[in-house]
């Protein structure tokens, strides 16, 4: 693939794996959001999160990277619900329908009927939902929806714990940063009392910067994951200027055009 930021011979240039650059992009940055996450998780196995931010700060970078906290999460399919389409989510009774649809119960499952086939699901399995861009919602449709669906699931996953070890998450992907409105109910900690049937409000996600990226840029170089003269031309002030002082969808991009590749052509689709 063509590469006209790199000034030598595109012939010599290495393929580096695609997954490997996947793997290694999605771990620049959001400590804070995984340290709080990963606190959650040890204290509950019913956990709903808001992942939120600016446009274009990697929000669905970050859901990616928190479903790998917990390896056999990556065998799980994730049920991810894009409450823009067809309106769905305008409306806390379009979105019981579309996952009664889901679980194969009929368009007019009562919202118990969806919460039993859940909690049935979780007790031999891990069930993950993910609702993409509930910037979309307005904060009363969505702070109705989750006290009409997500509260009382969790009041019933306390009566019906599995024998296992499953998670039953549910991630709420803001990508405006809009979401966090006062009358919107969210858990600030995994040790606020309203844990867990209030979500828990991660930290926003953020532009990256100078240190962020030269930290990402020595781990490389020091992993040895391509030939020296890659990753010696991979300067973070450089990046940072490039990518209007370090969005990070921009400088996924950048990165990969560094590499021969295309982060929305090639790399992305790995993304859940």
């Amino acid at each position: 693939m063509p590469n006209n930021q790199i000034g030598f011979d595109e012939s010599l240039q290495p393929r580096i794996s695609f997954s490997l650059l996947f793997d290694l992009l999605i771990q620049i940055d959001f400590k804070r959001q995984v340290r709080l996450a990963k606190e959650a998780l040890e204290m509950h196995r019913v956990v709903g999160f808001l992942v939120q931010g600016e446009p274009e700060t990697g929000q669905e970078v970050l859901v990616n990277r928190l479903l790998r906290l917990i390896p056999r999460w990556q065998n799980t399919s994730p049920i991810k619900v894009d409450v823009t389409h067809r309106a769905i989510g305008r409306n806390s009774r379009y979105l019981l329908q579309t996952l009664a649809s889901y679980f194969r119960l009929p368009k007019d499952a009562k919202p118990n009927q969806i919460k039993y086939k859940i909690c049935e699901l979780w007790q031999n399995q891990n069930v993950i939902f993910i609702f993409d861009k509930v910037d979309y919602m307005s904060p009363e449709v969505l702070s109705a929806w989750l006290q009409e669906f997500w509260q009382p699931l969790v009041e019933m996953t306390r009566i019906n714990k599995p024998q296992v070890n499953t998670y039953l998450l549910m991630f709420l992907v803001d990508y405006s940063g809009s979401v966090n409105e006062p009358n919107l109910l969210l858990a600030e900690s995994p040790n606020q009392f309203e844990f867990p049937n209030l979500p828990l409000k991660l930290p926003p996600t953020a532009r990256f910067t100078l240190d962020i990226l030269n930290d990402w840029i020595e781990n490389i170089t020091y992993m040895q994951i391509a030939p020296a003269y890659l990753t010696d031309d991979l300067i973070p002030e450089v990046l940072l200027e490039k990518t209007e002082d370090g969005i990070p969808e921009l400088v996924y991009e950048e990165i990969c055009n560094h590499f021969g590749c295309s982060w929305e052509g090639d790399l992305a689709r790995w993304l859940i």
